[in-house]
């Protein structure tokens, strides 16, 4: 979790933070950030030995996305900054293509990657996913799950 060291110094620190992040009354918003808390946990074992990366796939979360998405929900509500800037970007390797990128482009294609990576899991056997570049896949959704809370910590830091 080396990547946001920069704002937390631990992934139980990020996890503590999105946990108390969700203690809010409106619904959609508490779903969603628990779903991002939820799928960063999962994604966090995604490079490791022996994970199987089949069945990190099958438990990635976007029903309160689609939810959301129902409902209208204004998802740049997430987050009092904008959009992801340079020196923001920069903290977090391969970010720097969503300099620009506001919560609601972000969480869209957060949804479209996991969407996709299911479809990818119904398509190809388990032991065939690796031929199309999962590693790269998760990795990305990774990031993008990553700027997403570091969007809504800065919305309280001063850094």
């Amino acid at each position: 979790m080396n990547l946001a060291k920069d704002f937390f110094d631990s992934g139980f620190e990020l996890y503590k933070f999105l946990t108390q992040k969700s203690q809010v009354k409106n619904v959609t918003k508490r779903f969603l950030i628990r779903e991002i808390r939820n799928n960063l946990k999962r994604l966090e074992h995604r490079n490791k030995q022996g994970a199987n990366k089949y069945s990190i796939i099958q438990k990635l979360e976007n029903e309160s996305i689609v939810r959301a998405l129902s409902e209208g929900y204004n998802f740049n509500k997430l987050v009092s900054r904008r959009e992801v800037t340079a020196d923001l970007a920069e903290k977090l390797k391969n970010a720097k293509r969503y300099i620009g990128w506001d919560a609601e482009r972000i969480v869209n294609s957060i949804d479209e990657k996991i969407v996709s990576l299911k479809e990818i899991v119904e398509i190809y056997e388990a032991e065939n996913i690796e031929q199309i570049n999962i590693t790269s896949r998760l990795n990305n959704l990774f990031t993008l799950l990553l700027l997403l809370t570091l969007l809504m910590h800065k919305e309280n830091s001063k850094t």
